[in-house]
């Protein structure tokens, strides 16, 4: 309820000032004024605002209660959190407030029980039956709702076990692999798999009371997905997808999807030119970025590549120097390569033509092959 402006403004009326001072104001010299005011407000009443109109909190909008506290609540009874300040010394806090605006509209099934109970219940053989057996059953009498709840209860909870044997066994390899310097890809898998069948035997073990307070916690108290998976014991990524699923099974059902907030919807719309324009910037400069790296990383393979062309053109070229060339000479084979030679020659046909050829080209007489 909001007071809305004033059509007519506030009218005042005033009495006329006594003349005549009262009997127990005789002799004072205090000079005392009467004034009688008498005040007509008209009040309209408007509609309350929708989702996307907030307005400023007061000072006194947010006021959490105590970690120390101690209430009285009378016969010498006292009620406390049972924290003392030694206590609180090692702790954080942590504040979290109610969200003012959401991507989407709560959807309208959240707001009621029976709607609620229906979703939840489908998601619950949806988890746990496969789709040929859904067909089937739905193909025989269907039994109340309860007994369905019952049954795909029941179906979750006899996983536990098994689930609990499996998690036992990851976290004797992660803990072994940890202390033992491990594989580290391998740890992070088993980290992966702990927490994936940590959440799931959370949920088996209560399936409906978890739903119901993520559902409840998230759209009728507005708590963020952090929030209610510490309530619950789930991480908020989890949670998430449980939202995400239980929107999934409530369109099978029938309801409507969630309707996108007029809010978030205008700022999109508003914002979306220059949204788009950001983005081609951004792709086109991510793209330039990978053209000049691959253009340098071609540069860089093509002159590894011309070195270790003429590294191997010059060892081939080159005879060898020092014991090699000795024990050639002494075993009578060519001196500059190590093959079989004529006699009569040090080198062999050839070497005696490229070296030839070498001198001719560089016109120096006397000045040997390399």
């Amino acid at each position: 309820m909001r007071a809305g402006p004033r059509e007519n403004p506030t009218t005042y009326s005033s009495a006329p000032l006594l003349e005549k001072q009262p009997e127990w104001m005789l002799g004072k010299r205090v000079p005392v004024t009467f004034l009688a005011c008498s005040m007509s407000v008209q009040v309209t009443i408007y509609p309350p605002a929708p989702q996307t109109v907030f307005l400023d909190d007061h000072q006194f909008s947010y006021r959490p209660s105590n970690a120390v506290s101690a209430k009285y609540m009378g016969a010498d009874t006292w009620e406390s959190p049972g924290v003392s300040f030694g206590d609180y010394n090692s702790m954080q806090t942590t504040h979290r407030k109610s969200f003012k605006s959401r991507r989407f509209k709560t959807p309208a099934w959240a707001n009621n029980d029976l709607a609620v109970q229906s979703v939840i219940v489908s998601y619950l053989e949806n988890r746990v039956f496969s789709l040929k057996r859904r067909l089937a059953m739905s193909s025989r009498p269907q039994p109340s709702l309860k007994e369905r709840l019952h049954r795909a209860e029941d179906a979750l909870r006899a996983r536990v076990l098994g689930q609990g044997r499996v998690l036992d066994r990851l976290c004797a390899e992660y803990c072994d692999l940890k202390n033992n310097d491990g594989d580290s890809a391998r740890i992070a898998s088993l980290d992966s798999e702990i927490r994936g069948l940590d959440c799931q035997i959370i949920i088996n073990r209560s399936p409906a009371k978890v739903l119901a307070s993520i559902i409840y916690g998230y759209y009728r108290e507005g708590k963020d997905s952090v929030a209610v998976g510490c309530a619950v014991g789930l991480y908020p990524a989890t949670v998430r997808q449980i939202l995400f699923r239980l929107w999934e099974t409530a369109r099978q059902l029938g309801f409507p999807p969630p309707a996108r907030s007029q809010q978030r919807k205008d700022a999109s719309e508003e914002n979306r030119p220059h949204l788009l324009a950001a983005r081609r910037a951004a792709r086109l400069r991510l793209e330039m970025e990978r053209r000049v790296a691959r253009t340098v990383r071609k540069a860089q393979r093509d002159k590894e590549r011309a070195e270790r062309e003429a590294a191997a053109h010059i060892k081939k070229t080159t005879p060898p120097k020092g014991p090699t060339r000795v024990r050639w000479r002494r075993e009578g084979k060519c001196v500059g390569c190590g093959k079989e030679k004529s006699p009569s020659f040090v080198y062999c046909a050839s070497c005696r033509e490229r070296q030839r050829a070498y001198m001719a080209a560089s016109k120096v007489q006397g000045v040997t092959a390399p």
